[in-house]
């Protein structure tokens, strides 16, 4: 569980340095380097959860930390639907989490 919040934290790096850091060589180089950490972080975490349940976990957290973080550092525009969204996209990938968790007990026993 810790790599997939690892890479959903390294997510945010590389999507802002696709958008805002790619016109020099050393935001290239720390883009990638976060692009690395993401994904290698993403098939350690598949290696201790399901695929679909990991994925889900990875690309959520992600989403919420790139929306937040521009909010925060780049003063996007902020609306009470967006924040909505966001709130229950959490809540949509911790029920999914949380389902996962009783499939996974019933599939040991």
């Amino acid at each position: 569980m810790w790599w997939i919040l690892i890479g959903g934290i390294a997510e945010v790096f590389w999507v802002i340095g696709l958008k805002y850091y790619c016109d020099s060589l050393w935001g290239i180089i720390a883009t990638v380097f976060a692009l690395f950490i993401s994904f290698n972080s993403l098939i350690l975490g598949c290696k201790k959860i399901p695929t679909s349940i990991a994925y889900t976990l990875f690309v959520g957290i992600g989403s919420v930390l790139v929306i937040g973080s521009e909010m925060i550092l780049f003063k996007t525009n902020v609306s009470y639907a967006k924040l909505s969204l966001i709130i229950l996209l959490v809540f949509g990938v911790m029920g999914l989490k949380l389902s996962s968790n009783d499939k996974i007990k019933a599939e040991k026993r």
